[in-house]
């Protein structure tokens, strides 16, 4: 299944749209400048990785990959911390039930 994304300003916010969804996220610019460098220096990694010669990937293989299981393990764990942000929020969860207990009656 494939998607567009379409990214649009409006006023001071970036907003977010995906045509499989009929949300519109509306993301902070600061924000939106984190996620941005991490898509670029995630693609360009693995474009430059693929434009080496064969020679120079076979000695830089184990590094790349050992880091790119690095960034996806950073990223898995933030999916689940931006998961439970919105759980808490929302308020099926709550953050004292998680290690902060000095928060549970909030």
């Amino acid at each position: 299944m494939s998607s567009k994304v379409t990214l649009t300003q409006d006023g001071g916010t970036a907003v977010l749209r995906v045509s499989s969804s009929s949300e519109e996220l509306r993301i902070e610019p600061d924000r939106l400048a984190d996620i941005v460098s991490i898509l670029e220096s995630w693609v360009e990694a693995e474009a430059v990785f693929e434009a080496l010669s064969e020679e120079t990937q076979e000695k830089r293989l184990r590094a790349y990959l050992a880091q790119d299981m690095r960034v996806q393990a950073a990223l898995a764990t933030l999916v689940k911390q931006s998961d439970l942000l919105r759980e808490i929020v929302v308020g099926s969860a709550n953050i004292g039930d998680f290690g902060f207990p000095e928060f549970q009656d909030e």
